[in-house]
């Protein structure tokens, strides 16, 4: 018994909640089998328990789990899959431009180590802070480092980062800007 599902999707912009989730499971499952039940974890709503391939809807971020039973004639199987919420940040490998100047992140999905290349028409103090999607830091691998006129490069170690979407947001005197980042081993 197989359960597909999306295995993360957004559902706002910047830190505000504007929609929900929708999507409908895809399953392996023998034409055989005795019995079907469908259970979620709460904050997701299910169009039904019994049908095969049902549609679901999430309203909140966070990670949910979602469990198919499935009973045949050799016992019962369960199948988990989870899907991880989280506000939408156009953020992604492209470059951004700000106060700061054009950030960039390579490479984006990273493994083991991700450049920061920031390209500057200041010079000020970097700080560069590394956040999962709770909002707990989990890495300050730039503190109070002179961020110079033209391109300046920072190395960020995420071999200690497990798979997952975190921020990397980078403050000086002349503001703030946040990046996505993708950690895939």
């Amino acid at each position: 018994v197989l359960v597909s599902i999306p295995g993360s999707t957004c559902i706002g912009q910047g830190t505000t909640v504007t929609g929900s989730a929708q999507f409908v499971a895809s399953t392996t499952v023998s034409p055989d089998y005795c019995s079907l039940s469908w259970s979620v974890s709460p904050g997701v709503t299910i169009s039904s328990t019994a049908a095969v391939n049902p549609s679901f809807t999430i309203s909140t971020l966070g990670t949910f789990s979602v469990y198919l039973m499935v009973g045949t004639a050799d016992g019962m199987t369960t199948s988990i899959a989870a899907i991880t919420t989280n506000t939408c940040l156009d953020v992604s490998v492209k470059e951004t431009t700000s106060l700061i100047g054009a950030v960039s992140l390579y490479p984006n999905p990273s493994k083991d180590v991700t450049t920061i290349t920031v390209s500057s028409n200041n010079t000020d103090v970097l700080n560069v802070s590394v956040y999962d999607l709770t909002g707990k830091l989990v890495l300050s691998p730039v503190q109070n480092q002179l961020l110079s006129v033209g391109e300046n490069k920072y190395t960020l170690n995420t071999q200690e980062l497990t798979n997952g979407i975190y921020f990397v947001t980078l403050n000086t005197a002349k503001g703030k800007e946040t990046v996505k980042l993708v950690v895939n081993k």
